[in-house]
């Protein structure tokens, strides 16, 4: 199996890319819960709220926690030495009380912690996913199975190119190796590339596949009118079909701090397409 090299930049782009999919996983339902709620950061709750945050002990934090955690990941090393300026600076302003500072610190401090841990879990799934990559760039039925058994997630979109496993896959119009994909389950037949393609479109423009690119097309069109999504974008080249919008780092971490609704959702990163001209298979 060929194992390609990823960057640092690109693995904090793929970490990103499956927060979601940790997000719905057991272990980010836990640790959300003690995420703080934009109410209680702002001290906005009624008198004798216990606040949950609190609860955060259980997880064994100390003060000095934020100093350990805060320089893994750098995008959250920013944002949250962006957010402990912020409380510095309105303590010197005397705009809150030495006490109150303290404790938006503290919370601060258990915020770095979960966003951490919720990250090292990405960075699992990005082993993971990228197992899986080089699978299916090998197309072999085998080769895939050991990476889906050990729960890698099946839509994982290549950092490089943005392709997942499917497309790999369609552009080889490996059959053995797509009837092991959708044992699995749950495929994106949405997913688009980077170039805003679809493997449907793959399969037929460099897999000589007809009739996958017309079952991976079916796929595709059942998925979107699941969704309540226009057919019709799917046809167009000059608009490439997108089911969600483009996800940054900083919607990333705005996804932390929505306790439920979104934080708990399964949509992934569709990366924004690259241009329509000089097209190549993902390699």
């Amino acid at each position: 199996m060929r194992r390609r090299f990823l960057s640092r930049d690109l693995e904090w782009k793929a970490r990103v890319s499956v927060y979601p999919d940790v997000f719905a996983s057991d272990h980010g339902r836990f640790m959300l819960k003690f995420l703080p709620t934009p109410e209680e950061e702002r001290g906005e709750l009624p008198e004798g709220t216990v606040f949950r945050i609190a609860s955060v002990s259980e997880l064994g934090l100390g003060h000095s926690s934020f100093h350990r955690h805060r320089d893994s990941n750098p995008i959250i090393a920013s944002y949250v030495t962006k957010e402990l300026a912020a409380i510095e600076e309105a303590e010197r302003n005397n705009s809150i009380t030495h006490n109150e500072a303290g404790r938006r610190k503290h919370m601060l401090d258990c915020k770095a912690y979960v966003l951490n841990s919720i990250d090292r879990t990405a960075a699992v799934a990005v082993r993971q996913g990228e197992r899986l990559l080089d699978a299916a760039r090998d197309a072999g039925p085998e080769s895939l199975q050991s990476p889906i058994a050990e729960g890698a997630p099946i839509n994982y979109p290549d950092p490089r190119n943005g392709a997942t496993a499917l497309h790999y896959i369609a552009a080889q119009g490996a059959r053995p190796a797509l009837r092991v994909l959708l044992k699995a389950g749950k495929l994106d037949f949405l997913a688009a590339d980077d170039e805003g393609r679809l493997a449907s479109e793959l399969a037929g423009l460099y897999g000589n596949d007809l009739p996958m690119e017309r079952f991976l097309r079916a796929k595709a069109i059942r998925q979107a009118r699941e969704a309540g999504l226009p057919l019709e974008q799917i046809y167009r080249r000059d608009a490439p079909f997108r089911t969600k919008p483009p996800l940054d780092f900083t919607s990333a971490l705005q996804m932390y701090r929505e306790i439920g609704g979104n934080a708990g959702s399964s949509d992934r990163n569709i990366p924004p397409a690259a241009g329509s001209s000089g097209q190549t298979p993902p390699k």
